[in-house]
């Protein structure tokens, strides 16, 4: 579950921070891959915020396990709403992954 609703207001540039290059990435496309790639993941719910219009211009967006999902307007909101989109499938001993997708560095 990746909340990627933030508008990086305290970064202040001109897109969130998601959307920035980072060593020749986009800091989401970083993430999104490092995490399909892991072969660890069912699913990968990402939590955008409503009117980003960024996120579905991604390669990473379209890749196999990503799926799109409104985020809220706090982490807290869009983590709750990755968790009700995962709700109706997950079985109750599996495991749910949080990482933010400003943080690219996730290994």
């Amino acid at each position: 579950m990746v909340p990627a609703a933030g508008i990086g207001t305290r970064f202040a540039a001109d897109r969130p921070k998601q959307y920035l290059s980072l060593a020749g990435q986009l800091i989401a496309e970083r993430s999104l891959n490092t995490l399909e790639s892991s072969g660890l993941f069912a699913a990968i719910i990402v939590a955008v915020n409503p009117v980003d219009n960024h996120f579905n211009l991604l390669p990473a967006a379209a890749l196999p396990l990503v799926e799109r999902v409104d985020g809220g307007a706090s982490r807290a909101e869009s983590v709750l709403n990755g968790l009700k989109a995962l709700s109706s499938r997950a079985q109750k001993d599996d495991w749910v992954m949080v990482h933010d997708i400003a943080r690219p560095l996730v290994t």
